[in-house]
């Protein structure tokens, strides 16, 4: 293997560049040693599949209360749920196709938020109270 390549442009070669490969990895890197025919015969394609309905509702209310609702079906289907999972080499989906363990069926989310009353008119109604005390929201949200 030559130190230097001639072919490249003028302009690394004034860079002080040679490309002489020295931080390139041995051939014997690619050889086939028991861990990489394990890592590839271990990582077979796995297709998870999820069929899933969702609902949302919304009312908004005067003032400024708002309440919403979701809901979601879900079924979480596949061969393997975890990168270490065992599936049958000869046809996974024939063997092992199932619901998965990180399913989750019925989710129900609700929320609310609420814009609290102006309080800067009540401690002196000018720019700086207004600023300070104007536009605040309480809000929480729960999923099951």
């Amino acid at each position: 293997m030559p130190n230097e390549d001639t072919s490249i442009a003028q302009v690394y070669k004034d860079a002080g560049l040679k490309f002489d490969g020295s931080k390139a990895l041995p051939a014997t890197s690619f050889a086939n040693t028991p861990a990489t025919v394990r890592f590839s015969t271990g990582s077979l394609p796995v297709r998870p599949i999820n069929h899933s309905l969702q609902a949302t509702a919304e009312r908004r209310f005067t003032k400024g209360l708002t309440l919403g609702a979701a809901y979601t079906w879900s079924k979480a289907m596949g061969t393997a749920a975890n990168d270490g999972d065992f599936t049958n080499p000869i046809c996974a989906r024939c063997y092992d196709y199932r619901v998965l363990g990180f399913d989750r069926t019925h989710v129900l989310a609700i929320n609310y938020v609420w814009e609290l009353p102006k309080f800067g008119r009540w401690v002196g109604d000018h720019r700086f109270t207004n600023g300070v005390f104007n536009g605040w929201e309480l809000s929480e949200s729960a999923s099951s």
